[in-house]
């Protein structure tokens, strides 16, 4: 015999009081969540729409890229004036190989050089 199942969601206010009230709402804030019934959602709502009213958009410097919650920037290992290109470093790199005779700096067509290349750059070149 063929079945349906319903969920019926609860308000989390009124089942604290034990009662079984359908929740019509999700209100999200912070991580944190909550089933709400229409008496327990409207003052959320009235605050909400209250807000919309006065609050600003936020907008964003120009160039700037949006910051993820939970990352940080990272600072430059040194002022972009102090180091060229990548191109120019991973030229530097493989004239070093070739004098060697063998692999010292191993670096790929493009991505980010290796830390010990950058460093070793800056050394045969005196930047600090």
């Amino acid at each position: 015999m063929p079945r349906k199942t319903f969920t019926v969601d609860y308000c989390d206010y009124c089942a604290s009081e034990d009662k079984e009230v359908e929740a019509t709402d999700t209100i999200k804030i912070n991580g944190k969540e909550a089933l709400v019934c229409d008496r327990h959602g409207a003052p959320v709502r009235k605050v909400l729409v209250e807000f919309e009213a006065v609050a600003a958009p936020i907008t964003q410097a120009e160039g700037q890229r949006p910051v993820t919650p939970g990352r940080r920037r990272s600072k430059p290992a040194a002022a972009a004036s102090e180091l060229p290109s990548g191109d120019v470093i991973r030229a530097w790199a493989r004239e070093e190989n070739d004098k060697a005779g063998e692999t010292i700096y191993v670096v790929s067509e493009t991505g980010k050089l290796r830390a010990v290349v950058i460093d070793a750059y800056k050394a045969a070149h005196g930047i600090s």
